[in-house]
């Protein structure tokens, strides 16, 4: 008997936190736009053809969401989260990332680390309190971090980048093809 007062004590008490904490995903901010299907085509490239496994056009998904003056933007990885303008229409995500260049081959080289700054300048179009689809461009930015000595990955035989600094830009459309949840 004392167990079952426990559980009923307990079941209206755990459905309280529903309403106490909400039923939203924390790592799904703001309120969604759906799923849009990126794709995307290269127009520069000063890091090289085909350098850091880059491809001239490529494609994926990701789910946009936006509250306030921020839209969200998820791609499989974290969430990241960019600046929207006043009209809701235009924004701005800039993302960093440093990355080690070097593997267990180039053991005895010098320390050689990259900061990546990813930036997806886009503009949404409205389609009545939704959005139907986004277009824009992105670029990815490469330059050697402060103390890397990274010049080999220019001068080797077999050179991972034509230069440092470089930057790679695309063009890309992302019509909806998933309606907010």
């Amino acid at each position: 008997m004392r167990e079952l007062l426990a559980l009923l004590l307990i079941v209206p008490a755990v459905a309280g936190c529903v309403e106490a904490f909400g039923d939203k995903n924390p790592h799904e901010p703001g309120d969604p736009l759906g799923t849009f299907h990126l794709t995307a085509k290269q127009t520069k490239n000063d890091c090289g053809a085909g350098a850091l496994g880059a491809s001239a056009a490529w494609e994926f998904d990701v789910r946009l969401s936006w509250r306030d003056d921020h839209v969200f933007w998820d791609s499989g990885g974290q969430v990241i989260a960019g600046d929207l303008s006043a009209d809701r229409s235009s924004f701005e995500i800039v993302s960093e990332v440093v990355i080690d260049m070097r593997t267990e081959a180039d053991t005895g080289k010098p320390p050689c680390a990259m900061d990546r700054t990813d930036v997806a300048k886009g503009k949404l179009v409205a389609e009545g309190d939704g959005v139907a689809s986004f277009s824009g461009t992105l670029e990815y930015s490469f330059k050697p971090t402060a103390g890397s000595s990274c010049s080999d990955l220019v001068t080797s035989e077999a050179p991972v980048l034509a230069a440092i600094p470089c930057a790679m830009t695309y063009t890309f459309e992302a019509p909806r093809t998933v309606d907010p949840e």
